[in-house]
């Protein structure tokens, strides 16, 4: 664990600019809006709200983000860590000077830009495969066909 000082914080700026940090969550959000509940898109929005000071890190504790989502410790525990399976965030242990634990550092990663995404996707991304309706279809008819030869 880290001892937790402003120069520790510092190390795990992950931006440069605060539009750089607001395009990496946009472009999460655009990817995994669907599969986060409401208090899920709650704990984001208060971690990125304060990864301001230091471009990217959030060293609010659990209990003051659970105090502003109006949500228990615990719920706020387990959305961090599914934000972290997720990828859009980190989390880094610290100890404070006397030792003992400190709180979590939340360090945003970086993520594609929603542009990025729309302009790097293929049609086939896109668009659903009709082969498969195609050859149901086409199988469909030929069995007709052979149970009833007159049409």
């Amino acid at each position: 664990m880290e001892k937790l000082n402003y120069e520790t914080i510092q190390k795990h700026q992950s931006f440069k600019t605060i539009e750089e940090m607001d395009q990496a969550v946009r472009g999460f959000l655009y990817k995994h809006k669907a599969e986060l509940s409401e208090g899920m898109l709650s704990v984001l929005h208060v971690i990125w709200k304060h990864s301001v000071k230091v471009i990217g890190v959030s060293y609010a504790k659990y209990d003051y983000i659970a105090e502003q989502v109006k949500m228990s410790r615990r719920t706020v525990f387990r959305a961090v860590n599914t934000l972290e399976e997720k990828g859009i965030i980190k989390k880094i242990p610290t100890a404070r000077m006397n030792g003992k634990q400190g709180v979590n550092l939340l360090v945003i990663q970086s993520f594609a830009s929603v542009e990025e995404m729309k302009h790097n996707k293929s049609p086939q991304d896109v668009t659903l495969p009709d082969t498969l309706i195609k050859q149901r279809t086409s199988k469909a008819h030929s069995v007709r066909r052979k149970e009833n030869p007159m049409t």
